[in-house]
């Protein structure tokens, strides 16, 4: 509010911007600060469904879907509808994530009492001294995320809150070897976004691994940690069938400048892109490139250190999750969203947050100045700035 009050008029961008709030009331500018960019595709698709010919199929339904039944609920306001349903996604992912810290850091997965192996013919280390709390731990994950510079999306009409929270939910069942429920879970995700469909490779791994050690066939496992698979699949034929799109679905993405390119290629086109100073007329700035080059970087190199650190099945789901943005580059800019996609690779907070829980003054520092790089890069997408 205050960034839309103080910088005089908007330059609105984008489609859909016939569906902005316009009204004077304090209500209206409150919420019309979130109709930004995705946020009114998701609101058109809730209002008046999917086309097969405008590249809405790239949005998958789940979260339109919701927004609509909660909007029937408040008498049609959708935008209310949406925000409540990103916001309480969100708190729920929140209370997930804290609880999944202390299920692991209980089991000696992460946190103080992780001891490495040590090489052959030589003594193995100590373990780190119990210095921190697996509570101050699962606090650490929960405030890292929260205030990561671009965490606002959680609270604005997308799918991140929505699919971390079912992701965390699947995985945390998982682990506690409830097959189903995981599976179920995972499905959702998959109705979200098209990653929950990768969620099979944990889900196949930590059930079978769990089943394997109990003793009990895996065959169910292996069924259950299938139904994300499932859930893209009847995804895709509702598009298919009921929408009416003919083509596939990389030919969709590609109404969205999105093509498939060797990751070498993506990184060098995401650095020229930088050097040479951007698209600013076409609003591609190049430290927003610069953001996501950064993000898929330093989350890549967490991932790779939680191959050690971390049980495999958070390894199952984030590299793969990566890969996919290594091989793509977009027309707007070559690493165009990553900063927000990365957003839900969760594992990487996880694994950050014994070493910031340790470091009270680093932790307090760091936390500071992400919240206020998310209060500046919210300010900048209030404003049809394009973050993420």
């Amino acid at each position: 509010m205050v960034a839309v009050a103080t910088a005089g008029p908007l330059r609105v961008r984008g489609q859909w911007a016939e569906l902005v709030l316009t009204g004077r009331s304090l209500l209206d500018r409150a919420l019309a600060v979130w109709q930004r960019w995705d946020a009114l595709w998701y609101q058109r698709i809730a209002q008046q469904g999917y086309r097969a010919d405008d590249g809405s199929t790239a949005f998958f339904p789940l979260y339109p879907l919701a927004a609509r039944a909660l909007a029937w609920v408040l008498g049609g306001r959708i935008v209310i509808a949406e925000l409540l349903l990103s916001s309480a996604a969100f708190v729920v992912a929140m209370v997930l994530l804290h609880r999944l810290v202390r299920l692991e850091c209980a089991r000696g997965a992460i946190g103080p009492s992780t001891r490495r192996a040590a090489p052959r013919g030589r003594r193995p280390p100590p373990a780190e001294a119990p210095t921190t709390e697996p509570g101050a731990i699962a606090d650490a994950s929960v405030w890292a995320l929260a205030l990561f510079p671009v965490a606002f999306f959680f609270h604005a009409p997308y799918t991140e809150s929505v699919f971390l929270a079912l992701t965390i939910a699947a995985l945390l069942c998982a682990r506690e070897g409830r097959a189903w429920t995981a599976g179920a879970l995972a499905l959702l995700a998959a109705t979200a976004r098209t990653q929950g469909a990768l969620l099979a490779l944990p889900l196949g791994w930590e059930l079978a691994r769990e089943r394997r050690r109990a003793g009990r066939p895996i065959a169910p496992a292996l069924i259950a940690s299938l139904l994300p698979v499932l859930g893209a699949l009847l995804v895709g034929v509702y598009f298919r069938r009921v929408v009416g799109v003919h083509g596939s679905a990389l030919e969709t993405q590609g109404l969205w400048g999105y093509a498939l390119t060797p990751p070498w290629e993506s990184l060098l086109d995401s650095v020229y892109h930088i050097t040479t100073g951007g698209d600013p007329a076409r609003g591609s700035m190049p430290w927003v490139e610069a953001i996501n080059l950064t993000c898929l970087l330093g989350f890549t190199m967490l991932a790779i250190a939680g191959l050690r650190r971390l049980p495999a099945t958070y390894s199952l789901y984030t590299l793969p999750s990566l890969a996919i943005l290594y091989l793509r580059d977009m027309s707007f800019s070559p690493l165009m969203s990553v900063s927000r996609f990365t957003l839900v690779l969760f594992p990487c907070f996880m694994l950050a947050a014994p070493w910031l829980a340790r470091r009270r003054a680093v932790a307090v520092a760091w936390l500071a100045l992400a919240g206020l790089a998310q209060s500046a890069l919210f300010a900048y997408w209030t404003r049809w700035g394009f973050v993420a």
